[in-house]
């Protein structure tokens, strides 16, 4: 019944699930449509507004760099026409004069100089050090060895005190040898409109860093943030023209970062503009259609919501209530209310009633049918008492017409045994639960047996029980039965031998490891310190304990006398059913 009800309840429950399903898919395909229009209209300005920014960046990060290397082409420009004029190569007062007037008209030169082929100083706009020279430069080296032109790398200016980039080109003598080399220092800060953000969107800056991070100059409110991921993008790009990043600065806030090269490869340009503000342009198109939309869909879905939990929500509810009714046990509730329901959900509540009436009425005829197997398995029971009795009662007649002590000491233990399962079959009889036996009552009865029968009341040999609460099936029973009988009766016979009095002790307790213990212990005489041979009750008690797959232990007793112990393991009990449900 349990896994019926439970069903009943699962496929209620799948029923509710299943029509609110079909209720948000049908919101969402009738109603979405609004919503997408406005996000989609929201997502197009936003792209375009982005794209926008992005190529802005780009543009003026390459037109700084296009500019940057107009500049360097307008020094090799410079530098060949300085060296035309006879004045700079005959050096002198007069080639100082020219090379300082140019460097005066132009902000962005820190020094222009000539050089001996052996990399001396010639004349120069400036003062230099008597100990100067360029030999060994790299630039120098590749005039000296026929380059028409060369750019050296980024270097700190020993004279200027900035950042600067040598360009050379050679002087050659009258037969066209190597004579030495005209060069200009070129300000990296200083080249011409390289630190302009006109055009840029607002709270646009702009560095030019080194290859090593290092900030050769930057305009204000340029984040330092932005170095890092720079440099990761350079060694990315590997050479090549960088592209567009976005990173956080030390605020948290979003920003965009374009990055080229300038010179060279260790010079670079990175311009950077904030990426706050992109929805400027989506707040005055798409934010009224956006939030009308919005508008529509919640009144719809109120509309729907409402007349769905008027005319279906309200039915699946009493619909799971009722499921948890039948799966508490009542089935004898009829979901009459449910009548005034909408036709599904009244034909839904009738098949669950005429399925918990089926259920009702098999559960009857389960349970009549298992009551009719109680009584007849408890009539055989009985029947077996009575008839292994009726067996003991032959015995009796045959015990008390024999003559031989050895028969009648043969047949007393045959009765012995037979008793012993004679009390097992009537514990199962006096017991509601025909599965399990409680040994404490049963062992308790069994030494009444014992005694009994082996005449201990006159010699005044007390049996005591130490059993702890456990029951187990008679399949169990039955052998632990007969072997402490068979124990039992041992003790009975020899433990006491000239004595009369005396106690046998029968213990039985859960150990460690799921274990059970049953020991049979005497105050007796103890055992013969010779090893007798093996009897029919030992032969027994071994079988009994190979039965029950534990082992068997003999040995003194603590106080004097004998101590036989069975030790196995305990077998799982039977799990009673339960037919009755909790009332609701």
């Amino acid at each position: 019944m349990d896994r019926q009800t439970d069903q009943t309840q699962a496929n209620a429950t799948s029923i509710v699930r299943s029509l609110r399903t079909r209720l948000l898919f049908f919101l969402a395909i009738s109603l979405t449509p609004f919503l997408a229009l406005a996000a989609n209209q929201s997502r197009v300005e936003y792209l375009e507004d982005r794209e926008a920014r992005r190529a802005i960046l780009l543009i003026e990060s390459r037109q700084a760099t296009e500019r940057a290397g107009s500049a360097v082409e307008a020094t090799r420009g410079m530098l060949e026409g300085l060296r035309s004029q006879g004045a700079v190569i005959a050096g002198g007062d007069d080639c100082q004069f020219a090379l300082r007037s140019v460097l005066l008209s132009r902000s962005h030169y820190g020094y222009i100089g000539t050089f001996a082929a052996d990399g001396s100083v010639g004349c120069a706009s400036s003062e230099s050090p008597d100990d100067l020279n360029v030999s060994g430069s790299a630039w120098f080296e590749d005039v000296r060895a026929g380059a028409e032109f060369a750019v050296g790398r980024l270097t700190y200016g020993a004279l200027s005190r900035r950042y600067v980039v040598v360009a050379a080109t050679p002087i050659m003598d009258a037969e066209g040898d190597f004579a030495g080399a005209i060069a200009a220092s070129i300000v990296v800060a200083e080249l011409p409109r390289l630190g302009s953000l006109s055009g840029l969107p607002e709270g646009s800056s702009l560095a030019i860093i080194d290859a090593e991070g290092e900030l050769i100059r930057a305009t204000d409110g340029f984040p330092s943030s932005a170095v890092e991921p720079a440099l990761a993008q350079i060694e990315l790009s590997a050479g090549q023209r960088a592209e567009l990043l976005t990173f956080n600065d030390e605020a948290g806030e979003s920003h965009y970062a374009a990055i080229d090269r300038l010179i060279g490869d260790d010079l670079y340009v990175v311009i950077v503009a904030p990426t706050g503000g992109l929805l400027s342009g989506i707040v005055t198109d798409a934010a009224t259609s956006f939030a009308l939309a919005v508008f529509m869909w919640l009144l719809a879905l109120m509309a729907v919501w409402l007349s769905t939990d008027r005319l279906v929500l309200r039915w699946l509810s009493y619909l799971r209530r009722l499921a948890r009714i039948y799966g508490s046990g009542r089935l004898d509730v009829s979901p009459i209310r449910a009548r005034q329901a909408p036709g599904e959900i009244a034909e839904l509540a009738d098949a669950m009633g005429d399925m918990a009436e089926r259920i009702a009425a098999r559960e009857t005829e389960l349970r009549d049918s298992l009551e009719q197997k109680h009584t007849l398995l408890k009539e055989i029971h009985h029947r077996v008492k009575n008839n292994l009795q009726i067996i003991v009662s032959l015995l009796n007649i045959q015990i008390n017409s024999v003559r031989s002590p050895e028969a009648k000491k043969t047949l007393e233990e045959a009765r012995g045994r037979i008793n012993a399962l004679a009390i097992v079959h009537k514990s199962l009889y006096e017991l509601e639960d025909l599965r399990l036996v409680s040994l404490p009552r049963f062992f308790k009865d069994l030494g009444h047996q014992l005694s009994a029968a082996s005449g201990a009341g006159e010699a005044s040999i007390s049996f005591v029980t130490e059993i702890e609460d456990v029951r187990l099936a008679p399949d169990h029973a039955v052998p632990l039965a007969l072997f402490v009988t068979e124990a039992g009766m041992n003790a009975f016979k020899h433990a006491f031998d000239g004595r009369t009095q005396g106690t046998i002790t029968v213990q039985l307790k859960r150990i460690e490891d799921d274990q059970i213990m049953v020991s049979i212990e005497d105050d007796g005489v103890g055992a013969p310190e010779e090893a007798p041979s093996i009897g029919t009750g030992s032969s027994l008690m071994a079988a009994f304990a190979r039965q029950l797959g534990g082992r068997l232990e003999s040995d003194a007793a603590n106080g004097g006398g004998h101590s036989v112990r069975l030790v196995f393991p305990e077998p799982d009990a039977p799990v009673a059913d339960d037919h009755g449900g909790a009332g609701f």
